[in-house]
Formats: structure tokens, C-alpha cells, sequence
């Protein structure tokens, strides 16, 4: 019978170290697989190296994926690439501070996001310091990039270090903050616009690419397979 994804989720979840058997169907074959469970963390980091071409497809913005991208991309500096692609297709935003950290390791001195609030007041938030990494960048971007990734996206083009390729992205520039209220439950406002070092904001517009490349069908349904024959 067919459990559902959550069902199966909780059914194969338990303690770290102990082991769980499974049975996977592989188009008609069929078997049994013993797997240990582990604590894992998902940095939104993977990196693979094409020819002479570094690629890091980063698919999240938490605490865990300015490390994982450091040593991604340091990995593949000693291995003698000559450019590196960041895939940002589908990477919906997270956390500002990871995405600083990040800009901050690839771009040198100059701003890299400010703050603009209800009063039109505009506040720098976070710049980068002098030390960056010297090798031609493209990033790859869709309709679905957005908010954090966005920005990432656009920084990177408006310091001239980086072609952008792909789509029109989502266009998210604004800033939440959760308030928390008396009764354990918190709310949610919209209370900036945040923006990339220009200063010019993207929401309701998005970050328009400089080579437009429309995804065909085949690629739309694959491209998170991560396979270069296909996207």
C-alpha cells in the first residue's frame, strides 16, 4: 500500500547509529538495502568540476552553507579550475547573513547590501573586505531564483566579476521581522525593501540575466538531477 511521503519519512527517521533496512524498487528491479541512520545537515552546498570548470550548485542559504561554499570552491581552486558556475535555479533565499558571508568571500572591498525603510531612510548593513577570489564567474538563475539567491545574483553582476545566465528571477526584495506575541504566537511584517550594492531595489521586477537562456522542457524536469548531458 502506498504510505505517502511524511508516513514513509517518519517511518525510516529513528537515532543515529542504528540501522534501518530498506526495499527500493529500480525501475523493475527490486532490493534490499541496509542503511545507518546520521545526523545530517543540509549545507545547500555540491560542487563537481567539468573540464576545467568549477560548479557549485547552491540550492540554500542557512548557517551550515558558507563553510560548505568556502571549502567547495577552495577545493576546486587547488584543483586547477580556471572559472567557476554557481547554479542558482530554484534556490528560493534564507538567511542574509549566510549570503553576505559568501558575497563577502568572492567580492572585494565595497558594500554589499543596505536597508531602506518606510521612511525612505537607507542603511548600509553588510560590506566585504578587500580579499577575494580572482577567477572569471558565470551564475545561473530562473524564475524561481529569489530573495537571498537573488541577491547573491545581482551583486555579483553589478561588481562586474560575474555573467548572469539563464531567466528573469522572482523579483523579492523586501525584508521580514517576526514579532513575538504575548500569547506564544508571532507575527510577520514586511518592514524594508533590502537591497544590492547599487542600491537599486529588484522587488516586483527581478534580476534580469545578461544572456537570456530559456530551459526547454526536458531541462525544466531535470535540471535538479545535475546531469550536464541533460541540462
Amino acid at each position: 500500500a502506498e504510505v505517502g511521503y511524511q508516513q514513509a519519512v517518519s517511518l525510516v527517521r529513528g537515532t543515529a547509529g542504528t540501522d534501518v533496512r530498506l526495499t527500493v524498487r529500480r525501475g523493475d528491479e527490486i532490493f534490499d538495502a541496509t542503511v545507518t541512520r546520521a545526523d545530517i545537515v543540509d549545507t545547500g552546498i555540491h560542487g563537481e568540476i567539468y573540464g576545467n570548470i568549477g560548479y557549485v550548485k547552491v540550492s540554500a542559504f542557512n548557517n551550515a552553507t558558507p563553510e560548505a561554499f568556502y571549502n567547495t570552491v577552495y577545493d576546486q581552486i587547488d584543483a586547477g579550475v580556471e572559472g567557476l558556475v554557481f547554479d542558482l535555479r530554484g534556490n528560493g533565499g534564507g538567511l542574509l547573513t549566510s549570503v553576505t558571508g559568501m558575497l563577502d568571500f568572492l567580492l572585494p572591498e565595497g558594500d554589499l547590501v543596505s536597508r531602506t525603510d518606510k521612511e525612505g531612510k537607507t542603511t548600509v548593513m553588510y560590506t566585504s573586505g578587500a580579499s577575494c577570489i580572482d577567477l572569471p564567474m558565470a551564475v545561473i538563475v530562473n524564475g524561481s531564483t529569489a530573495s537571498a539567491a537573488e541577491l547573491f545574483a545581482c551583486d555579483l553582476q553589478e561588481y562586474g566579476v560575474a555573467v548572469v545566465v539563464g531567466t528573469q528571477t522572482y523579483g523579492k526584495g523586501v525584508m521580514q521581522t517576526t514579532y513575538e506575541l504575548s500569547d506564544g504566537s508571532s507575527l510577520t511584517l514586511t518592514t524594508d525593501y533590502y537591497n544590492p550594492m547599487s542600491g537599486q531595489n529588484y522587488n516586483g521586477e527581478g534580476v534580469t540575466p545578461d544572456i537570456v537562456v530559456e530551459m526547454t522542457e526536458d531541462e525544466q524536469e531535470n535540471y535538479l538531477l545535475l546531469d550536464p548531458e541533460r541540462d
